[in-house]
């Protein structure tokens, strides 16, 4: 009690959709969660989250979320679909290929370190030492 809740603007029509939709359906027992598609339509195919592209990229996810907020002026419109049982912001093709675009702008991807080499905290774990002291 006490704390505020921030809901998006698209909350209310969503909720109000949700409802309308619940007269309308049958009831049936064997409903399953990937059937129900209340407040969020399935994501598109093709369509993917930032956990979706970081995993895709092999980057962190805060990498790909700070790139989002830099290009949110020129990705256009981003809407929320469902993936698996909660709703996030989806990126198309087009969309993923400018983020990409940025990452490879930013030199994020990289060449695998040769044979024997450790960044770090490879090089703290090995000797048990905090990572702090490697840098």
């Amino acid at each position: 009690m006490g704390q505020r809740i921030v809901y998006s603007n698209k909350f209310v029509p969503n909720v109000v959709k949700a409802f309308r939709q619940i007269d309308n359906k049958p009831h049936d027992e064997t409903q399953t969660v990937e059937d129900i598609s209340y407040l969020c339509q399935k994501a598109p195919e093709g369509y993917l989250s930032a956990n979706g592209l970081a995993e895709k990229w092999g980057v962190n996810r805060g990498t790909v979320s700070g790139v989002i907020s830099s290009l949110k002026d020129q990705l256009g419109a981003i809407e929320n679909y469902r993936f698996g049982i909660g709703s996030h912001a989806a990126y198309s093709s087009e969309q993923q290929q400018m983020i990409f675009n940025y990452l490879i702008g930013k030199d994020t991807f990289v060449p695998q370190a040769p044979e024997g080499y450790l960044a770090a905290n490879g090089v703290a774990k090995e000797w048990g030492i905090s990572e702090w002291i490697c840098y």
